[in-house]
């Protein structure tokens, strides 16, 4: 399945065919490779989609095709280096590529290929473009592709969706933080699933913008407040402590801040931890263990890991 990092570039049209002059950097690596490389070349393109070269979805493949697409002609030589530095850091072999003008980019047809329908537990996940029927049973998320993380189509993301449907009903969730929000994609499933007052911070100013329209667009404008913030800051510590926490970011921050989520988390609160994979679960849950929480589950989703843990120390209570 396909994940992106962006939409398309600026001044493109939002439908149609837009303007001609773009160009696709196109080529295939080893399924190890594919989040590296992708996450290179969305520095110097505008949009950057990772697709599964595989016509047996949904079983896995061992390649990934990517292709990244820019309003100007790559540097051939830089884009090599590039990609060579990148494979260099993996112990992995330079990948070929290829660079071909594309004359004319119907962007909403685009969209749609990079973004089809997504399912992760009870949640239906799916573009504003999507006018198929929501199948039965399930709860509907509207989000469209933007500039912050969070689209539904990473396995950390449906990991920690999965988690929360597991959690729905587990409660009373009377105050939520969904940390390193995103899109806000994790935040929208929350408020799907309970009366909590939600807090979604981000230290992307242009993700908690996009927080903002996509719960409006989903009708929970009033529900989830969005904090320009950098990690347990602040803004997050006056809201606290939160009966539950979802932080899908990396496992590096993830334990670096083990002991600033244990503050502000409330008495047997639950935290969703995502972001890492099988390898990293020992590390973090180590952190976390040290900080005053317990393991309760562990949600696998091929490569990536969503960890399940609850405060064992006693909490402020929720009248600050």
């Amino acid at each position: 399945m396909p994940e992106s990092r962006q939409a398309a570039p600026r001044g493109a049209p939002g439908s149609g065919s837009g303007g001609g002059g773009f160009w696709a950097i196109r080529l295939t690596v080893e399924r190890a490779l594919g989040a590296a490389i992708e996450e290179a070349l969305a520095a110097i393109a505008g949009s950057v989609s990772r697709f599964e070269e595989n016509p047996d979805w949904p079983e896995p493949s061992d390649s990934w095709c990517v292709e990244a697409i820019a309003d100007r002609k790559p540097d051939r030589d830089g884009v090599e280096a590039l990609l060579a530095a990148t494979a260099e850091a993996l112990g992995a072999p330079a990948p070929a590529f290829e660079i071909v003008a594309i004359e004319d980019i119907d962007w909403l047809a685009l969209n749609r290929r990079q973004f089809p329908p997504v399912t992760a537990g009870r949640f239906f996940v799916h573009g504003s473009h999507f006018e198929g029927a929501v199948p039965e049973g399930k709860i509907a998320i509207c989000l469209d592709a933007g500039p912050a993380f969070g689209s539904g189509t990473h396995g950390s993301t449906q990991g920690a969706l999965m988690a929360i449907d597991r959690l729905a009903g587990r409660g009373p969730w009377r105050r939520v933080l969904d940390l390193g929000c995103g899109s806000g994609i994790l935040s929208l499933a929350l408020a799907a699933v309970t009366d909590a007052e939600i807090v979604a911070s981000d230290m992307e100013e242009a993700a908690v913008d996009n927080v903002a329209a996509n719960a409006a667009a989903n009708g929970v404008g009033d529900r989830i407040v969005a904090l320009h913030e950098h990690g347990v800051g602040a803004a997050v510590r006056a809201r606290a402590p939160y009966d539950l926490i979802a932080a899908n970011i990396l496992a590096e921050p993830l334990i670096s801040m083990a002991g600033d989520i244990a503050e502000v988390a409330a008495a047997g609160g639950t935290v969703i931890l995502s972001g890492l994979i099988a390898p990293q679960e020992h590390d973090v849950l180590a952190a976390y263990r040290r900080a005053g929480f317990d393991h309760r589950m562990t949600l696998a989703l091929g490569p990536w890991s969503t960890l399940l843990v609850t405060t064992r120390r006693r909490g402020r209570g929720l009248d600050t």
